[in-house]
């Protein structure tokens, strides 16, 4: 009963283990999901920057020959084009006073409020400006900059607004394919962890916990198999020599007390012969008696030190 108790007292050995490697697992894959997920969202984030610079460049090389030439026409279809290709959410092209010279025709007013918010005086240099909704979250990028002709005298002001809720969009689905592949990334490891510790340390142990059942009941004759030399085989190894030994000591201890069984016996014969025959007349059978009870006397003492000196191997002090 006490020994069903110990047995089922926590987890399997090939359990822990499995656990542990499936943990190790779940705790790598989730730092390199993580990362991929930072760095998907930094490069995203990059080329929506890099692009909106390029599409700003290329509106102020058109916008700049509109306020030359006073005809917008192309600038305004430029403008509409870049949007309806998605490439920016919103463009205005104003001039030095303010005043709106080409746009996109999207409905916002967020370019509105910062054209409303410039001062022709002093204008604006060229900046990105990440424009956030109510709970704080950066949704678009609004890239200003003036147009500058050869001397560099401002004729005018680019506004182009960029969407930035594609990458959150892009990066949910990312993240939901992450965590599905990640859930069945780890059920397939915990499986493949557990099956790999049941063979390569379960069933060794479970051999092993074997033999020392048999050697706790007395039988040293099961030997153990040494497939592999690793730590595991050098113990098997080691228990096979164990118990070789162990027989060979309880062996001898068995002769020994065999033979003291012996001697004792010849020793109480010879006894009760001298008891029976008390103070005969027979000398010399006497003599003979008590030399063979000497005698016996005599090799009962060695075995009785050879057995001590069997006992003495064994460290029973703790």
């Amino acid at each position: 009963m006490a020994k069903s108790r110990d047995r089922g007292r926590g987890f399997s050995l090939t359990f822990r283990l499995s656990l542990g490697f499936t943990l190790l697992l779940i705790l790598l894959m989730g730092t390199v999901g993580f990362t991929t997920y930072v760095r998907e969202r930094a490069a995203l984030v990059d080329s929506v920057v890099g692009r909106g610079w390029s599409t700003l460049r290329l509106v102020n090389t058109v916008a700049l020959e509109g306020l030359w030439s006073r005809n917008h026409l192309t600038l305004s279809r430029t403008l509409k084009d870049l949007r309806a290709e998605g490439t920016i959410l919103d463009g205005v092209v104003v001039d030095k006073k303010g005043s709106v010279v080409a746009a996109s025709g999207a409905d916002t007013t967020i370019i509105a409020d910062k054209v409303q918010s410039l001062d022709t005086d002093a204008g604006i240099q060229t900046q990105l400006t990440p424009i956030r909704d109510e709970a704080g979250k950066v949704t678009a990028l609004l890239f200003s900059a003036p147009i500058e002709d050869s001397s560099n005298e401002a004729l005018g002001y680019t506004f182009i607004l960029s969407d930035l809720t594609f990458i959150d969009s892009y990066l949910e689905d990312t993240a939901h394919n992450l965590i599905v592949n990640f859930v069945l990334a780890s059920i397939a490891g915990l499986l493949l962890a557990r099956l790999i510790v049941m063979r390569a340390v379960g069933r060794p142990v479970k051999e092993l916990l074997l033999a020392t059942e048999k050697v706790a009941v007395g039988d040293f004759s099961y030997q153990l198999s040494v497939p592999t030399g690793d730590e595991l085989g050098q113990l098997a190894r080691a228990f096979n020599i164990m118990g070789r030994e162990l027989a060979l000591l309880f062996r001898t201890i068995r002769e020994k007390v065999g033979d003291m069984g012996a001697t004792s016996s010849t020793l109480a014969q010879r006894s009760e012969t001298m008891m029976r025959e008390g103070d005969g007349d027979d000398p010399p059978r006497r003599t003979e008696l008590l030399k063979e009870i000497h005698s016996s006397s005599r090799r009962l003492a060695r075995m009785c030190e050879q057995l001590n000196s069997l006992v003495l191997q064994f460290k029973t002090n703790s």
